[in-house]
């Protein structure tokens, strides 16, 4: 699930895996803290180093980018550079300055990952040494208010 972008939560884990997790004594699904000691003892994010387990730790401050995003701004970069010079008085009265704040639905599976990793509180579950991986740390907080796309 992290590689596709998507926090391991546990309604996600039951929603993908529900046959996996049924206990055969009860037949019902076991509980958070049975899947949340699981993936702290099973899962890791480097196939290298399979003895650095995840945990639930607190997430770093910064917020991940995604790929699309990296993209657009270094193309925006770019395109701005091949320009003649510009003060920063022409960026001031040129662009556009939005401060949105409705909340939206999500119309795309692209959007609904954005917005789950903006929701994603100060913890997350990942390995010490991949703690500045774009998977790991925390979305943006304007994908749940900006018009989606």
């Amino acid at each position: 699930m992290k590689e596709r972008g998507e926090e391991p939560t546990y309604a996600s884990i039951v929603a993908n895996n529900p046959n996996a997790l049924i206990n055969p004594a009860t037949g019902a699904v076991v509980t958070k803290k049975r899947v949340y000691a699981i993936m702290s003892g099973l899962c890791f994010d480097d196939p290298d180093d399979p003895e650095d387990t995840w945990s639930n730790r607190a997430s770093l401050t910064k917020q991940a980018l995604t790929e699309t995003s990296k993209r657009q701004r270094l193309d925006w970069a770019t395109y701005m550079n091949e320009k003649e010079d510009r003060s920063s008085r022409w960026y001031f009265d040129n662009l556009v300055w939005t401060d949105t704040c409705n909340s939206i639905l999500p119309r795309t599976r692209k959007r609904h990952l954005e917005m789950t990793m903006a929701r994603k509180g100060s913890r997350g579950w990942s390995s010490e040494k991949s703690k500045m991986d774009d998977k790991i740390l925390r979305g943006k907080k304007e994908a749940l208010k900006q018009k989606g796309v």
